[in-house]
Parts: structure tokens; sequence; C-alpha cells
């Protein structure tokens, strides 16, 4: 069982989409954790939209084409202009 999760930044770039095999909160801190220590403090991330997936395969093929999409049409952000190292970088739109 997987979870396809949409996370929103109160910063620039917005949106960020992926998946995890534990809990969406938990993919939330960690992700914020590690934007918090490379950019601040004021960097907040939270839980926009959670989709429960019994099929591990179907969730990273769904994500695949949600983010495939999404920079096709050349919504793909990065941070300050530069991939950054933790926070899946190329997942932010």
């Amino acid at each position: 069982m997987s979870y396809l999760y949409i996370m929103k930044c109160n910063k620039k770039p917005y949106y960020k989409v992926g998946m995890t095999a534990t809990s969406a909160e938990k993919r939330r801190r960690s992700i914020q954790r590690s934007i918090r220590k490379e950019f601040g403090n004021e960097y907040l991330v939270n839980v926009e939209y959670v989709k429960k997936i019994e099929n591990n395969l179907m969730c990273s093929l769904i994500e695949w084409q949600i983010q495939h999409y999404l920079v096709l049409k050349g919504y793909q952000k990065f941070w300050n202009g530069l991939t950054v190292k933790s926070n899946g970088s190329s997942e932010w739109f």
C-alpha cells in the first residue's frame, strides 16, 4: 500500500507531488526539516491531498504521469534556480 500526496509550501515553489510507502505526515516532516535546514525556519509544508492506493506500482505510475505532465507544461520549479539535495527538488511545481 502506498500514498500519493500533494504538499504545499508557504513560499515558492508551492506544490510537491510524490508518493510514500509510510505516512504522508511523516514525509511532510522530513521534507520540512530538510528545507528548513537549507533555507531557514520560516518555511512551512502542509499536506493538501492524500490518496491511499493499494498497488505500489500503480501509485508510482500515477505519480510519474502527474509529474511528467506538469514538466511538459512548464510548471516545474527549482529552489533558488538550483536543484536541492534533500527535498525532492525535481518534484516541485
